[in-house]
């Protein structure tokens, strides 16, 4: 029903049909062909940065992106922010940790979409083995929330029954780039469960109101609120390029629903030349077409 709803607004709405507009359908396929001019020979995207992983998993979950994740995978079920063959994050000084929860939560975006129960499996076990310290420090440590989404994930996939997976995830007031965890959180427990509820509701009509440029947030809401995808197309076609990837020209960040509406990383770079990968608009347009 929800996909025919779908179908029903991209060619009834002349504004977002394929013929009227290639921000829509035709832009999706054409940021799919071109992203994978940058993704390195596993796939990974923004290698030069320490969010690779996260960036990277989130992209592989549209099922025409090929990514080999597990590159970055040190031992079984211990991650890295990028693949073994760059320089390690921590150890170069560039990140105060060798992993963390946000990059963790894309690998289990990843596993559970390509239903990869192995993977999960190996993060459970790599988790109860090492006291929930996923990396080398206290920034690495698995919260409970988290723990929780994994546990849910894994009998999800046919796995084991772990005691969390019936515990119900909270969240807080959140400011900056955990509003675009406590999203991620939301949605991937959406996907699992097949619905949100409750407060899980009210908190995505919260920071889709308080940032109503977050293409992401809107998705969202309109996925499991108000159903106005208009407004989400309507976002995408003025901001996003038709015949390039965005870059810093356009805005600064890489990742921009990673930030909240107020942030100056949204605003372009002077003098700053750098590519981007498109892989949030691509992530958005399969949140709104899956499940």
């Amino acid at each position: 029903m929800y996909k025919l709803l779908l179908t029903f607004l991209l060619l009834a709405c002349s504004t977002f049909s394929p013929k009227s507009s290639p921000k829509t359908i035709d832009l999706e396929a054409q940021y799919v062909s071109m992203v994978q001019d940058i993704q390195d020979e596993n796939g990974f995207i923004d290698t030069k940065y320490c969010d690779s992983i996260l960036h990277t998993a989130l992209i592989g979950v549209h099922p025409d992106i090929k990514v080999n994740l597990e590159a970055a995978e040190k031992s079984p079920g211990e991650w890295l922010r990028r693949p073994l063959s760059y320089p390690e994050c921590f150890e170069s000084g560039e990140s105060r940790s060798t992993i963390s929860r946000d990059m963790l939560l894309g690998v289990m975006w990843w596993a559970v979409v390509n239903k990869d129960l192995g993977m999960l499996e190996r993060m459970w076990d790599y988790g109860t083995s090492n006291a929930w310290f996923m990396g080398n420090n206290v920034h690495t440590v698995m919260n409970f929330n988290m723990i929780t989404l994994l546990a849910k994930a894994i009998y999800k996939l046919g796995g084991s029954d772990y005691l969390p997976r019936r515990s119900y995830i909270y969240f807080g007031n959140c400011e900056g780039y955990v509003c675009h965890l406590s999203a991620l959180q939301i949605a991937l427990n959406g996907y699992i469960e097949g619905s949100i509820r409750g407060s899980h509701v009210d908190y995505l009509i919260k920071i889709a109101d308080k940032n109503p440029n977050n293409i992401l947030f809107a998705a969202l809401k309109a996925k499991y609120v108000d159903y106005d995808f208009a407004k989400v197309f309507a976002m995408i076609a003025q901001r996003y390029p038709a015949d390039r990837l965005p870059n810093t020209s356009d805005w600064c960040d890489d990742w921009p629903v990673q930030r909240e509406d107020t942030d100056s990383n949204l605003r372009p770079c002077k003098g700053v030349g750098r590519q981007h990968s498109g892989g949030e608009l691509l992530f958005t347009l399969w949140i709104i077409k899956s499940y």
